[in-house]
């Protein structure tokens, strides 16, 4: 009879996505999302020939600052943490959440900086702007929400 019990609970966990609020699961798919275009932006990185580096001075002067692999690495570091904060539990998904949007919001300011004056397009500026202010804000709500949960538990 436990031995039932016990799969009918973990059937119950594994369909825990029908329980999901519609905020809840747009939430999600933006954040992964926005995982998805993070990594990808690091597997590119990762990617780049030297021939390509040489055509644009953005790549240049990133390339110049730190190795476009330590870049590509970090990109893709941290989009991992992102999603692995997705499927966590809620107690390290803000830790988590936390830091992979604030380490994100970073380097895509970073970046969007190296494109100011270096990039053939406008395009890199505006796409790593909106990439470092989408990843800020989740970072200062991702802080907003432990604050709140430390200040409760410290009650």
């Amino acid at each position: 009879m436990e031995k039932n019990n016990y799969k009918k609970k973990r059937k119950r966990d594994l369909l825990v996505v029908k329980h999901l609020s519609q905020s809840e699961s747009i939430a999600i798919v933006f954040y992964v999302f926005l995982a998805l275009v993070s990594g990808g932006r690091g597997v590119a990185f990762l990617k780049l020939t030297e021939p390509v580096i040489l055509e644009s001075e953005w790549y240049i002067a990133l390339h110049q600052a730190i190795s476009l692999d330590v870049w590509g690495s970090l990109l893709l570091i941290l989009s991992v943490l992102l999603l692995l904060s997705i499927i966590t539990s809620p107690s390290p998904t803000f830790w988590l959440a936390f830091i992979a949007n604030s380490g994100l919001a970073i380097i895509f300011i970073l970046l969007s900086g190296a494109a100011i004056d270096n990039s053939l397009v406008f395009w890199n500026f505006y796409i790593n702007m909106l990439l470092a202010l989408a990843h800020s804000m989740l970072a200062v709500i991702g802080g907003y929400w432990l604050w709140i949960k430390k200040k409760k538990t410290d009650m």
